[in-house]
């Protein structure tokens, strides 16, 4: 996050996320192309390509958009709701059983975030710090949806033929809406600096979804997903080193 809110200052969120993709995309053609799936059916295909446009493209616009407007690290913090999102949809759908113990877990997240969006959003009085909320909100219940209803299908294609098409989907949808929206930005106002911090951000995307399906596909989706909290520590340290963000004792909560 902390690299994508650099470079959300030279170009567009729905531009940062195809390239995210497309890059992540390349990175595992090879491996998908010595492993092609067979016999995908309609069905597959379609579920397939709503994940990529909801988990890869949709999730990624909605974090994009809320770096545009917060801190990496209250972003992150945010976004860090997904293991509530993820547990409480599991519980309905009678997939996952709550626990004392989980209770209190989302009882933690709801203070952790409370502090954050006090601190860094209702203190800020401006509309966009409400309206980055929203948004990095709205990528956590995205990635929810999606970790608990993708399960069975990463069961039946594997890891390798869901994340990668997935992503090929992503890719195709947000090219088309950059082009729509005006053409792609980036070749004309990025350096090779700021291209190799693309290259590593779709590189890190590459791995990073590759082994989140694998794990889906193992351990149930609130337990993957509450790795995610450890997203905002790293995030608040960085943002602060690097793009001298605010750290307060809100955060540090």
């Amino acid at each position: 996050m902390v690299a994508s809110r650099d470079l959300l200052l030279v170009m567009p969120p729905v531009e940062l996320a195809l390239w995210r993709y497309l890059l992540a995309f390349l990175c595992l053609l090879p491996l998908l192309l010595r492993r092609w799936p067979r016999g995908l059916s309609l069905r597959d295909l379609g579920f397939i390509a709503l994940l990529g446009c909801v988990q890869f493209a949709l999730l990624m616009v909605c974090v994009n958009r809320s770096l545009a407007l917060l801190p990496a690290g209250t972003t992150s913090l945010i976004f860090a709701m997904m293991p509530l999102v993820a547990l409480l949809l599991a519980a309905v759908l009678g997939r996952e059983r709550l626990t004392g113990f989980k209770l209190l877990g989302v009882g933690a997240s709801i203070l952790g975030v409370g502090l954050a969006l006090g601190e860094g959003v209702a203190f800020s009085g401006t509309t966009d710090a409400w309206i980055g909320a929203l948004w990095s909100f709205g990528g956590a219940t995205c990635g929810a949806v999606c970790s608990v209803l993708v399960v069975p299908l990463v069961g039946r294609r594997g890891a390798l033929t869901v994340g990668s098409l997935a992503m090929a989907t992503a890719s195709l949808v947000l090219l088309v809406t950059s082009l729509a929206g005006g053409g792609l930005a980036a070749p004309g106002v990025l350096g090779w600096l700021d291209w190799l911090l693309v290259a590593a951000i779709g590189v890190s995307s590459a791995v990073a979804f590759r082994l989140w399906l694998w794990a889906l596909s193992r351990v149930s989706p609130p337990q993957v997903t509450v790795f995610v909290s450890l997203g905002p520590v790293t995030a608040l340290l960085l943002g602060a080193w690097f793009l001298a963000e605010p750290l307060g004792p809100a955060q540090l909560a």
